[in-house]
């Protein structure tokens, strides 16, 4: 019987820990941030312009032009799909479908859109480019995401997944852009 009570209490701590992580104050919020050697005018591209958005975000697929024309104009949705590199066993890829509505574009300062999945999330995201030096920028990356229904029990682990991939990518980012040089061609490949 004392077995089966401490079970229980085990699990009921258990259970209020990760109710106390769903509601923390930080609970779906992604802030990332590197420095790279380029300037703005040389990095907003990479973040304006879809054809060069594939080069250094993994796993993505910009929407086909002939669907979805070609356009930065604020209020336009677009869907873009996302290999989840997390599911993938090898033969079968999860497609994520994110919808991105542009809702500001300041170039070079800052870009950011609404982004949702249906029954997943929905929330902003942001990129600040912030002039360091006359040849140096810092990125910054913001998304404040809301999960919807079964998603925000999992909630911990998603925002944990994202901000991961988030890193790498930023990571892929400077490395093009550092590495390979202000003179990068929209046929140069990472």
């Amino acid at each position: 019987m004392r077995i089966v009570l401490r079970i229980g209490v085990a699990l009921f701590v258990i259970a209020a820990a990760y109710v106390a992580l769903l509601h923390r104050g930080t609970a779906g919020q992604i802030h990332v941030t590197t420095e790279i050697a380029a300037t703005r005018d040389q990095v907003w591209p990479f973040l304006d312009k879809r054809d060069l958005a594939k080069q250094w975000m993994r796993g993505v697929n910009p929407p086909n032009p002939a669907v979805s024309p070609a356009t930065e104009a604020i209020g336009v949705t677009e869907v873009w799909e996302f290999a989840d590199e997390f599911w993938h066993d090898g033969d079968i890829f999860s497609v994520l479908a994110l919808r991105v509505t542009r809702a500001e574009s300041r170039k070079p300062e800052r870009l950011s859109a609404h982004i949702s999945m249906p029954r997943e999330f929905e929330g902003e995201w942001t990129y600040e480019l912030v002039e360091m030096s006359p040849a140096r920028t810092r990125l910054e990356m913001t998304a404040r995401l809301r999960y919807i229904g079964a998603s925000k029990y999992l909630e911990p682990f998603i925002t944990w997944t994202a901000r991961r991939r988030i890193e790498s990518d930023a990571a892929r980012l400077k490395e093009f852009l550092e590495h390979r040089g202000a003179g990068y061609s929209a046929g140069s490949r990472l």
